[in-house]
């Protein structure tokens, strides 16, 4: 930790402030102060901190709303203060956007009174935006971006869920314009590709979810048409497999190598 941790735990918690004060080696050590950080903020003025608190709660919320914005939006109107009391709250404890998202989320589930749909909404945001930054995402979809269209061949390949692909499901429409407390279970499939920032979304069906689940790189795409279906319709698997492929959200094993 250091002094933006330190800092943002006075601001946040009355318990810290005081500890500066009246123990002042036990929390430079707590937060791995230099002496000249350790008397910056014992010297901070209280006008001082205050706008200080004010432009941290600003950058926060800011960051929350790059990730969550409908979330975000619907809080707004419907519980407003709850966001609010995270950010008294709960100091900040790292500067990975990502992070401090899943963390409020975690906040927000555990205090309890987050409609079901909204928590769902919560989480495919998160979903969109973890694709959309994901470091192995973004390669994979830039690699397979170009290069030629891929062939998967059904009797060799071993598909498996490609690194910019993610399968998430869901109790409520979390596409929907608004939220909607009505139950209506929904499979998403979100691609991240190489001309746009945020990932492709596309919904699945049971049958769709059960076929990708079962692309592990352990079997060849003759295998899971067998496991997927019947007889009849093992082509019409194996073309499903292959647009999954040229999607970017199965990757393909030969025996030896990934192509």
């Amino acid at each position: 930790m250091g002094i933006s941790e330190a800092l943002a735990a006075i601001l946040a918690l009355p318990g810290e402030k005081a500890a500066l004060h009246h123990n002042p080696a036990g929390f430079q050590e707590r937060y791995g102060l230099t002496a000249a950080e350790l008397d910056v903020l014992k010297n901070a003025s209280p006008w001082g901190l205050q706008l200080t608190n004010n432009e941290h709660r600003t950058v926060r919320y800011d960051t929350l709303r790059s990730v969550l914005p409908r979330t975000l939006r619907h809080l707004a109107h419907s519980s407003a203060a709850r966001v609010g009391s995270y950010l008294e709250q709960v100091p900040w404890q790292t500067t990975s956007t990502l992070a401090e998202a899943q963390r409020f989320l975690g906040w927000l589930t555990a205090g309890g009174g987050v409609d079901p749909q909204l928590s769902d909404l919560a989480n495919y945001e998160l979903m969109l935006y973890e694709v959309a930054v994901s470091r192995e995402a973004t390669e994979y979809a830039t690699t397979i971006g170009s290069a030629p269209p891929r062939t998967l061949s059904v009797t060799s390949h071993r598909p498996r869920i490609s690194p910019a692909a993610r399968i998430s499901s869901f109790s409520h429409d979390v596409t929907a314009t608004q939220p909607t407390k009505q139950a209506h279970p929904l499979h998403l499939l979100a691609v991240k590709t190489a001309e746009r920032w945020g990932p492709k979304v596309y919904r699945l069906s049971e049958e769709a979810v059960r076929l990708l689940r079962l692309c592990d790189g352990r079997r060849t795409a003759a295998q899971i048409a067998t496991l997927a279906t019947t007889p009849d319709r093992a082509r019409d698997t194996e073309a499903a497999l292959q647009q999954f492929v040229r999607q970017g959200a199965l990757s393909v094993l030969s025996p030896d190598i990934e192509r």
